[in-house]
């Protein structure tokens, strides 16, 4: 049963990578519109599209892990560690690049009729962190300590055997 969540959750990630990635493509088409006439907003573009690179980075270590976890005999090793802690180091710089938020272009575009804002910090935004991703880097950062702990403990046992 267990195999079978895991092996859900690794396609859930995958496709989530893949809508990130669509989500990455449809900003660089807007900010080629944008910036075709004036750079001006180069770094609040730079800044989103590493944003989305470091999300769908995040996504795919994840449903690796999640892949390896359902293949694997054990789920405990170090490549399991590294990638909780890669996850983790990209969840960091999403952080650090939240806090930078260049400003945007202030217009906005429509969708289908429906208004579509291009900048997610308006002006005079201040910044802040969020708590979830802060929560979300902690975890991940622990789980990868306890992966790292499960993988010593197993070359303990084997080594015993």
């Amino acid at each position: 049963m267990a195999r079978k969540a895991c092996r859900v959750s690794e396609i859930c990630m995958l496709v989530l990578a893949i809508l990130c990635a669509l989500a990455c493509v449809f900003v660089l088409i807007v900010a080629w519109f944008d910036l075709a006439g004036d750079a001006a907003h180069f770094a609040y573009w730079a800044v989103s599209v590493s944003t989305f690179a470091l999300n769908i980075g995040v996504t795919i270590l994840m449903a690796t892990f999640f892949g390896n976890f359902a293949k694997s005999s054990s789920p405990f090793g170090r490549a399991q560690s590294r990638r909780l802690l890669m996850a983790a180091v990209f969840e960091v710089v999403v952080i650090v690049l939240g806090l930078l938020h260049p400003q945007g272009p202030d217009a906005s575009i429509t969708l289908s009729g429906l208004p579509f804002a291009l900048s997610y910090y308006p002006s005079g935004a201040n910044s802040s962190v969020d708590i979830g991703h802060v929560v979300e880097v902690v975890f991940l950062f622990c789980l990868s300590a306890v992966f790292r702990y499960g993988n010593a403990l197993k070359e303990d046992s084997d080594s015993i055997l």
